[in-house]
């Protein structure tokens, strides 16, 4: 079914959700480099994360100050009861004990390495 630009915003963003039942819904459009979906709100709004808004869709405004977190860990998830709003200390909290943040360190001394590699190789003369 083609997605029209005249389309509410609502119907955009259905028209771009996987349900499954008994997991997680997965946003099949557009996604940032993170894996959080996006939608463009129109010319001159830019985009929004997609998990963002369904909680908008279903509960109303975000609070001040408070960002929106994924039970489930999934990123492209926008199904609103894997969602819940919290600070960005709630955040690094829930990584935390979900050790997540143990896997967020290493790739990121994953990718200093691959880019320290990459260097070496190019000074080496190597492609």
């Amino acid at each position: 079914m083609p997605i029209y630009r005249n389309s509410s915003l609502e119907d955009r963003f259905w028209a771009r959700v996987d349900r499954d039942p008994d997991g997680c819904w997965e946003w099949t459009g557009a996604r940032w480099v993170e894996g959080y979906g996006r939608l463009s709100l129109g010319p001159g709004v830019g985009p929004k994360k997609a998990h963002r808004l369904s909680w908008e869709l279903h509960y109303g405004a975000i609070p001040d100050g408070l960002d929106v977190l994924h039970r489930c860990d999934n990123p492209p998830c926008v199904r609103p009861d894997h969602l819940f709003v919290g600070t960005q200390a709630d955040n690094m909290r829930d990584a935390r004990a979900k050790h997540r943040w143990d896997k967020a360190l290493r790739r990121q001394k994953i990718a200093r390495y691959e880019h320290a590699l990459a260097a070496l190789r190019r000074n080496m003369g190597y492609p």
